[in-house]
């Protein structure tokens, strides 16, 4: 950072000490100027590098760009998810930018994203505390495909534990076999059959049909295996 120079400001009148600020500027190659703040040199010069680096790799970061407009524009690209997918992220992004959104997406840091997975650890499952920082993760990625950013912080962060969520109702192995042996010898077994080991939704069977159906012909028309007709 050649001719970068660094000078001290007040944030109020007649303050010292914790209420003195810095500031350093500089210009880049083509004479753009660059002026960076905070509370120590070490922090200014830091803020300047970045900065620098940023601008090498090709990165020119609207001033405002903040967390909440990444998490947004992220949202738009979902245009292949289903409908229920995307609300459920919706609702996420909510929480996320009720902690992140005036935040700057160049000045994001690990710990930002830290202290905000830990908030929502208090309020939320494990589950939705890992889907919170995937979410981050995929809309800081798609802002840097957008050269809007150097790099993914939320990547470094680690996904606290959060509350324990409902307790599971799937089937044990033991409670699936005693299914499967208790409906063997009725008629809907095939159902139940196909159902469990191939880990379809019940309400997704009937529409499968029976398996020696071929266009044009009466095996068409017939009933789903194993379903009584109606």
């Amino acid at each position: 950072m050649p001719g970068a120079r660094i000078r001290s400001t007040t944030t109020g009148a007649g303050t010292a000490g914790p209420g003195q600020s810095r500031s350093a500027g500089s210009r880049t190659a083509v004479g753009d100027r660059i002026i960076v703040r905070g509370r120590t040199k070490t922090e200014v010069k830091d803020k300047l590098r970045t900065k620098h680096q940023e601008l090498a790799a090709g990165i020119r970061t609207p001033a405002h760009y903040t967390v909440e407009r990444c998490l947004k524009d992220w949202l738009e690209t979902l245009n292949t998810q289903a409908e229920s997918t995307v609300t459920g992220y919706r609702i996420m992004v909510r929480h996320l930018v009720e902690l992140l959104g005036s935040v700057k997406l160049v000045e994001l840091k690990v710990r930002d994203v830290d202290f905000a997975l830990g908030k929502l650890a208090k309020r939320l499952s494990t589950r939705s505390v890992r889907l919170a920082r995937m979410i981050l993760i995929q809309a800081i990625r798609n802002a840097m495909v957008n050269d809007l950013v150097v790099r993914n912080v939320a990547d470094l962060a680690a996904v606290p534990t959060g509350k324990l969520g409902r307790p599971s109702r799937s089937l044990n192995l033991k409670q699936a076999l005693a299914v499967l042996d208790a409906a063997k010898e009725e008629r809907l077994w095939p159902y139940v059959a196909v159902s469990m080991l191939g880990g379809i939704r019940t309400e997704a069977i009937p529409a499968l049909g029976h398996p020696r159906s071929r266009p044009g012909t009466r095996a068409e028309h017939e009933t789903p295996v194993g379903l009584p007709r109606s």
